[in-house]
Order: C-alpha cells, then structure tokens, then sequence
C-alpha cells in the first residue's frame, strides 16, 4: 500500500510517499507527479520502502518534463536501501538527493 501527500512548501511542491512503491502502486504515483505542471517537486521519500523499476522510469520522466519547463524533481529522505537502489541504477548522478 502507497500513501502519497501533497504540500506546498517554499515554493516547492512537495510529493511525501511512504509504504512500497511497487507496480500496482505506480499509476497512483503517476498521476501525483503528472499532476504537477512546473516547478520545483521535492520527492519525499522519508517512509519508502520499497521503489519498482516503473515508479523510478515515472522519476525520470517527471524530471525531463518539468526541466523542459525550467523546473526539476529532487528527492529527500532517502533512505540506505533506496539509496543503494538510486546508487546501483547511476540516478544518484541524475537526481539531487536532499537529506
């Protein structure tokens, strides 16, 4: 089960996910981040626990929408097992991660 909130923060959006990001997850995690149409979107990711190779594409692709509008996506919270998920995939080196 995913739980996804939104705030507005600074003048950042702010997406908190907690539980498991997984494949059946991942549409609700789409239609969060599509739904933000500029700016800057902070990933909060201080509750996940599990992240599907879908939900990291939906990222990347969050990323290159928002950065073609003058925005971005950063992640903060991130935790050791995910960390070594983004380490291990090299996003580490496309995604700012906040602690």
């Amino acid at each position: 089960m995913i739980e996804i909130s939104k705030r507005e923060a600074a003048g950042e959006t702010v997406l908190a996910v907690s539980g498991c990001l997984d494949t059946a997850s991942t549409p609700k995690f789409s239609e969060a981040t599509d739904a933000v149409a500029s700016g800057m979107l902070v990933v909060d990711m201080t509750g996940l626990e599990f992240i599907a190779s879908s939900s990291l594409r939906q990222l990347v692709k969050t990323k290159k929408r928002l950065i073609a509008v003058g925005g971005d996506v950063e992640l903060s919270g991130v935790n050791d097992v995910i960390g070594e998920v983004m380490r291990m995939t090299g996003l580490d080196e496309v995604f700012v991660l906040r602690k």
